[in-house]
Parts: C-alpha cells; structure tokens; sequence
C-alpha cells in the first residue's frame, strides 16, 4: 500500500529561506484582509468556501471572522503589525451573525473550530467583556457530551479553551470543566481487539469510524489529555502515556524510513486512505504526540521520525496552504520535530515549506483578486506560521495549542 497520493503533492521549489520576506509577507496579508474588512458584513465568502458552508457571512473560528479576528489580534499583540481596525467593535456584530445563521446550519453548532465555543471565547479573548464567560461555560459543557468525540466538535476543544482559562483567571470552574471533558474522553476510549490499541469512535456525518488523526479523532483527544497531565492524576496520566504508545505504533503503516497512518478504520467511503495532512495522517499525530514525554519508547520516537520524513518525501501540499489540509499545517509538524529532537533539519525543512506556502498564497491572491482571510483553511493560518518562524517560537497549532 503506497503511504501517499502523488497526485495530492508537488515539487519543492527549495526556495531559499528569508526571513525578511516573511515578515514582509505577514504585514502584506494582514493589509490584504484588513482592506477586505467590510464593517457590520464582516468579511465576503471567499470562494473557496462556497461547499463548505451554509451561511455566506462566516462567523467560526475554523474559516470565519472569529479566526479571522484572532489571528490580526494576535500578530498585533506579538507587534509583528498594526491593525487599521478595532475588532472589538466588530464583535457583538460576530455573535450576531453567528447566533442567526451558523457556519454549519444543517449539521449543528457546537465545538471550538465550527461553533459557539470557538465564536464566544474568541468575542472574550478580544474585548475581556466577562459577559462571555458563561457562554463560553455553556457552550464547553455543550460541546464536552457530543458524539463526534474530536477537536472541531467536541470535548478536546472545550479542554483546550478551559486550561487557557483557567491558567489566565484561576477560576476554578474552568479546572472543573477541563476535568469534565476529560472524563467524557475517557470513559468513550475503548480498546480495539483487533487493532489491539485504544481509540474513540467518532458518530460523525451519519457515519461511525476511528479517526486516528487531529481534527476529528485519536490525535487531536490526546493532544487535549496531554495539555492537562496536571488535571488527570498520576494514574491516568500514566495510562494515557502506555495508551497513546500502544495506539501510534499499532496503527502505523512503515514503509522503509517512512510512516504514516490510515485515516480512520473502516475507510471513509469514496476518501483516500492515506493523506499527509494536519487532519488526516502523520502531520496531525506528530503535532498531536508534542506533549507526550519523549525518549520513553524508541520505536514510538522513531515512528514520529518516520513521519516527518514521509512528509518531506512526498514534497509540498498541491492543495491551499493553510493550517488544516495546507502547507503551513505540515510544516508544523516539522517544527514539533524540531522542538522534540533539537535536530536543525527539521527546522530547516519547515523553513522550506514556508517559502512553497507564501508563493501558494500569493498565486491564489493572484488568482482570485483576493486574500483567503481564515485562520485553518488560508493566509491568516499562514500568517501566524510565519510568524511562529520570525520568532523563533513554537508552542503547537495556532487557535487550539495556543491562543
């Protein structure tokens, strides 16, 4: 079984990497999507998302204004850039918007990426109104019990939005709620006899299916549990560690110095098996594993190798650039190698990437006489890659790892 699609991936140009032209292309992206604002219409669809969703004024964290919003805030408060704009303006217009017409309609609106989560605690992250808190309380617990059981839906998002909050305000019931969803995580972990490892099955799209990747399945739930080792206890921190081992060399496929893994067992009908991208494949364990202890099992750090190697042979995403299914997503993969190994190539292929991403960006700019303004899907996901590379910082994936 080949580990990948050729026709998904392109040639490296190997441009060389500038540090110069990053930042230059940070504050041409910010520029492009601020001149792109369009006041109480937010931002206009871009194209690119005409399937994706059922409203056409976007309001999640995953492709809408909130994520939109939280990367300009972000970039400024860093002083990579100064905005035009003041967002917080613009954010009752955001949960208004977002309460009369979600992103996801005719599915449901729960969850960090595609929800009221992700919509209020972006609205507390910007203006500090404690209004929010409760939405934000509500819509975690909300999201904790839904049957996706994954990053963009469910509970691993709420623990991720909880442990910030509760770092930031020592309130206890953000402990309590990180703990909630930990719970409801743990008691659905079931063990697989025939894989003969842990994972969650995921009621997702009327289907039911063991996603091994970040966004929707095994990746992105241990991602969570790992942020909050302190919470879990020594006894489930230690089963968490055996489990999470167990799972990643159970499922992976190795083909000679490369790894990857299938995307969810049994095969989603009519999708491939196999994608090297942050949502589905060795991207999203590899970033999904930064937090586990490292050197307790050779073959599981070898395996994490494996993968990044397999993303660097199989070259740059064809697909757009961004943090979900793009380039910026894969090259952080390389940067958690980076941070887990100390080895400089691996900071020097995510680097690389960053060159092929920013000439992507601009062909499509180009293309459609426009910027694509969201965080997981286009150039402000990238932005923040790039700025993660400016500075020489690396703490995970933007709007999940941190905020």
């Amino acid at each position: 079984m080949s580990l990948f699609d050729k026709t998904r991936h392109k040639p490296c140009e190997m441009t060389p990497w500038s540090i110069d032209v990053a930042r230059r292309e940070i504050v041409r992206i910010v520029s492009d999507v601020e001149n792109q604002f369009q006041g109480d219409a937010l931002w206009l669809e871009h194209p690119l998302e005409r399937d994706e969703s059922t409203s056409t004024r976007l309001t999640s964290m995953y492709f809408g204004a909130s994520g939109t919003v939280f990367a300009l805030k972000n970039l400024a408060n860093r002083n990579l850039v100064k905005l035009k704009h003041n967002y917080g303006d613009a954010i009752p217009k955001i949960v208004e918007v977002h309460n009369a017409e979600p992103d996801f309609a005719e599915y449901k609106r729960t969850g960090l990426l595609c929800g009221d989560l992700g919509v209020y605690f972006t609205a507390w992250l910007v203006t500090k109104d404690r209004t929010y808190l409760d939405l934000i309380n509500r819509a975690g617990e909300d999201a904790i019990t839904q049957p996706e059981l994954d990053l963009m839906w469910g509970a691993a998002g709420t623990i991720a939005v909880a442990k910030y909050l509760f770092e930031t305000t020592q309130e206890k019931r953000w402990k309590d709620l990180a703990e909630l969803g930990a719970e409801f995580l743990w008691r659905n972990w079931e063990y697989d006899v025939e894989l003969k490892c842990f994972l969650w099955t995921q009621h997702i799209y009327s289907l039911q299916l063991k996603f091994t990747g970040a966004v929707h399945g095994f990746a992105g739930n241990v991602a969570s549990l790992a942020m909050i080792f302190d919470f879990l206890g020594q006894e489930k921190s230690i089963q968490l560690i055996r489990r999470t081992l167990e799972t990643v060399k159970s499922t992976a496929t190795v083909e000679s110095e490369t790894a990857n893994w299938t995307a969810s067992y049994p095969q989603r009908p009519n999708r491939p098996e196999m994608l090297i991208q942050y949502c589905h494949g060795a991207p999203g364990i590899i970033l999904g594993m930064m937090n586990i202890p490292k050197n307790l099992d050779g073959d599981f750090e070898d395996l994490l190798l494996k993968g990044g190697e397999l993303i660097w042979q199989a070259g740059p995403l064809a697909k757009p650039h961004g943090l979900c299914h793009g380039n910026a997503g894969n090259g952080y993969a390389f940067l958690a190698l980076f941070k887990r190994t100390q080895d400089q190539k691996w900071l020097e292929r995510a680097r690389v990437f960053a060159m092929e991403a920013i000439m992507q960006s601009q062909v499509a700019a180009d293309k459609y006489q426009r910027r694509r303004p969201s965080l997981w899907l286009g150039d402000m996901g990238l932005a923040l890659y790039l700025a993660d590379l400016v500075e020489g910082e690396f703490n995970g994936l933007p709007g999940f790892d941190y905020f």
